[in-house]
């Protein structure tokens, strides 16, 4: 014998009357307890560490610049050296741990940038310090490179100083970094860079005190 199709109702997600309920478990993320202690901050760099970075910096631009489309050598400043006396003027070379980690920043930084032999030192002037920091190689567009490098500082109150018989370009100006506010000067030739930050010094005598340097230090 054949029954008829039955009809079921679709199921359905209403339960029935009477049904128990239960509720939609919930998650939550697990907790974490709260340390019980303050992890260590990274030291803060000091003042003349950020100023050291920031001349590497520059140095690193100016020798880049020197890699321009005419490398023609300009025979006459090429071969130069660049010393670093115990003394100049009163300037006094600070051979202890302060003026070491100034070498080694230099030595971090590969000792060569962009085919220019490069060296730092720090000098006091009696208790100002002055940065140093020079490479030797070949330059080409050195009006060019002393500019870019100035805007870069955001110096202001430049002023161009007479290189002497050692020619190319000295120039001076007051920038500001990690804080302080500072005399820098620089020259460029077309086979050596030197710059010198002058902390807590004027502008006018840094200059003049720069003058000094770029004659005691450079050699051909």
């Amino acid at each position: 014998m054949s029954y008829p199709p039955q009809n079921y109702p679709p199921p359905s997600d209403v339960p029935p009357p009477g049904a128990p309920q239960y509720a939609q478990p919930v998650f939550a993320a697990p907790q974490h307890q709260p340390l019980g202690f303050t992890p260590p901050q990274a030291p803060k760099k000091s003042p003349t560490a950020k100023i050291v970075l920031g001349v590497l910096a520059l140095v690193l631009l100016l020798c880049l610049g020197g890699a321009a489309l005419f490398a023609f050598p300009i025979a006459q400043q090429q071969g130069a050296t660049i010393a670093l006396p115990t003394t100049i003027g009163k300037l006094t070379l600070d051979e202890g741990p302060d003026g070491k980690k100034v070498v080694d920043s230099m030595g971090a930084a590969g000792g060569k940038l962009a085919g220019h032999r490069t060296k730092g030192a720090l000098y006091k002037d009696g208790d100002k310090p002055v940065i140093f920091f020079g490479a030797t190689g070949l330059n080409i567009n050195l009006k060019s490179q002393l500019d870019d490098a100035f805007r870069t500082m955001n110096a202001t109150g430049q002023v161009d100083l007479d290189p002497g018989k050692l020619g190319g370009y000295v120039r001076c100006g007051t920038m500001s970094t990690a804080g302080l506010s500072m005399p820098v000067c620089l020259w460029i030739d077309h086979g050596s860079i030197g710059m010198a930050m002058f902390a807590g010094g004027e502008l006018g005598s840094s200059g003049t005190l720069f003058r000094e340097m770029h004659e005691a230090m450079l050699s051909r």
